[in-house]
């Protein structure tokens, strides 16, 4: 970007920009467990065909269906453990 402006001067990014930045550089590192949550991150749909808007809102409720069947999985092995331990 130096290069192109000059005279421009470089400013950090602002605080929403970073945590997409941050949320973004860690997705490599999701696990199955814990699929990768970009949902919080704003975007500029202008200019995006409409099924690719389609696409991309159908992938962000899947997310959003997938963590709330994990948390439910999650809450029904808890209740499991919680009746094993009452009738040891």
């Amino acid at each position: 970007m130096g290069r192109r402006f000059p005279r421009c001067a470089e400013t950090p990014a602002p605080t929403e920009v970073q945590h997409a930045m941050r949320d973004l550089l860690a997705l490599p590192c999701g696990t199955l467990n814990q699929p990768a949550d970009l949902s919080n991150i704003a975007l500029d749909m202008h200019g995006v065909p409409p099924l690719h808007q389609r696409v991309f809102g159908a992938s962000v409720e899947g997310t959003r269906l997938q963590r709330m069947r994990q948390s439910a999985q999650f809450v029904a092995g808890a209740s499991k453990d919680r009746r094993r331990t009452k009738t040891r």
